[in-house]
């Protein structure tokens, strides 16, 4: 790049360089914030700089001798008190050709877009308002438009931005985990026919009429209550035949949430930036033996009372043709930070068939800014 000396002699004012006769002092003090942020923001990778003291003219050069230049905290202070993000300055006096000068160095600013953070006004109008944001395109200063936004929002992702940033595991920050398989299933509704085949089984082995009377007369006139014992033949081979349909919502709790696996992710920002609207996406493989549960049941008592069923934050799962696909909006994700993905976690139910062998799950990060998703390969194995 040129010296500030050849950019004195032969530049005009451009995307990088602005030249001022006079300090920013008094009743436009508030310029120098305008003038920053413009430069800050121009399309220009790399310092920019204010010169004062100079004045250019049809190729004519006019000095203006700065003997005292401002004191450099102050002008720092002054900048840091009104543009965010903050930038890094300098502020030191300059020669040039023998005649004391001022030059402020706006050190290469790579976080755009920068704005005011307050409204600044002189005794005859506002100069800035708060979240102004201007920048300069040549010798013009403008307020930043759409597309200026685009552009500044693309190229800090593509510098700065969470390419290969990201990192998505189980919770214990591994990709492979080892689950076990349910085993043992006592389903409610089977618990509830062998209590009904046992009563039954009782009463066939009773012999006479008389005596079944007696009993029955005995549970319907104040024995302690039995909800089997008291019932007849008849009224309890109608409960067998219809306790699957009974415990039908009683069953799929016990499988889908007491024995289910509970499964979590971990999503971690190594970025500079945030993660914004991220989406995690899962891809499972349909696997026989293994059920990937589409809502989480609610116990006999929450289905019985729904004013007191619990509120869930749940992935959506949908079942397609060859597999199942999981997604849960993860919102934003603080950069240097993680995050549990599923607030509430997901619920798999792999059966013991399944024991010693494992499946491979495509794990997709998707966000606002993220040009391009990224995948991770997530391992389970079944125990």
């Amino acid at each position: 790049m040129d010296t500030i000396e050849d950019l004195i002699k032969y530049s005009n004012e451009n995307s990088y360089l602005e030249i001022k006769l006079i300090e920013y002092r008094g009743e436009i003090r508030g310029n120098l914030i305008k003038d920053v942020m413009a430069l800050a923001n121009s399309n220009y990778t790399g310092d920019r700089y204010i010169v004062i003291g100079v004045k250019k003219h049809a190729g004519d050069i006019e000095l203006n001798e700065i003997e005292s230049p401002e004191d450099s905290a102050g002008i720092q202070q002054y900048i840091h008190e009104n543009i965010e993000p903050e930038l890094e300055i300098k502020y030191e006096p300059f020669l040039f050709e023998g005649h004391k000068l001022a030059l402020l160095t706006i050190c290469n600013p790579t976080d755009q877009p920068y704005l005011a953070i307050k409204d600044i006004s002189n005794k005859k109008a506002k100069l800035v308002s708060k979240h102004d944001c201007f920048i300069r395109k040549g010798t013009h200063q403008l307020r930043l438009s759409r597309s200026d936004l685009d552009r500044m929002y693309a190229k800090k992702y593509e510098s700065t931005g969470l390419a290969g940033k990201l990192d998505l595991t189980f919770e214990d920050g591994a990709k492979s985990l080892e689950i076990p398989c349910v085993r043992d299933i006592q389903l409610p509704s089977l618990v509830e026919a062998l209590e009904i085949q046992k009563e039954l089984q009782l009463k066939d082995r009773m012999q006479g009429r008389e005596l079944l009377e007696r009993v029955d007369h005995y549970y319907s006139s104040g024995a302690p209550e039995d909800r089997y014992k008291s019932l007849s033949i008849p009224q309890l081979e109608e409960r067998l035949s219809t306790v699957k349909m009974n415990y039908f919502s009683s069953d799929i709790h016990y499988m889908q949430e007491l024995r289910s696996y509970k499964l979590n992710l971990k999503l971690k920002n190594n970025g500079e930036i945030f993660l914004e609207k991220g989406l995690v996406k899962l891809v499972i493989p349909i696997t026989e033996y293994l059920i990937v549960v589409k809502t989480i049941p609610l116990n006999d008592h929450h289905q019985a009372v729904p004013s007191f069923a619990p509120i869930y934050d749940y992935p959506e799962v949908i079942y397609e043709k060859e597999e199942v696909i999981v997604t849960y909006e993860v919102g934003e994700v603080r950069h240097g930070l993680s995050k549990m993905v599923f607030k509430d976690a997901l619920r798999i139910v792999p059966f013991e068939q399944l024991a010693g062998t494992g499946i491979k799950i495509n794990a997709q990060i998707h966000a606002a800014n993220l040009k391009v998703q990224q995948s991770f390969e997530l391992s389970l194995t079944f125990v």
